[in-house]
C-alpha cells in the first residue's frame, strides 16, 4: 500500500477491526487515503450497504449521464415486445 500512498481507501470489516488494524501496522494504515473500521460481521455490513442502495442508485442516476443512459437502455429492453406467444 505504501507505493499507492493516499490512493487506497481501506475498510476493515470485522468485529475485531481494531485489533486487525493494529496488526496491519501504523505505517500502512497512515498511507491509506482513508480508513474505516466497521466493527460488525461482513453480513451485517453488506446488509447496511444494501439498505442504502436505492439512494445511491438514484443519486448516481441524477448525477452521471453515462449511468443514466445505461438505465434508460435497460428500461427500453424491459418494454421490448415479448415474442413468446
Amino acid at each position: 500500500m505504501l507505493r499507492r500512498k493516499n490512493q487506497v481507501e481501506l475498510i476493515i470489516v470485522d468485529p475485531s477491526a481494531d485489533s486487525i488494524s493494529k496488526r496491519i501496522g501504523y505505517e500502512y494504515i497512515e498511507s491509506a487515503k482513508s480508513i474505516s473500521l466497521q466493527k460488525v460481521t461482513f453480513e451485517k455490513y453488506i446488509d447496511t450497504l444494501w439498505q442504502g442502495a436505492p439512494f445511491l442508485v438514484k443519486e448516481t442516476y441524477d448525477n452521471n449521464e453515462e449511468f443514466k443512459q445505461w438505465v434508460e437502455r435497460l428500461r427500453a429492453f424491459q418494454s421490448w415486445p415479448n415474442d413468446k406467444k
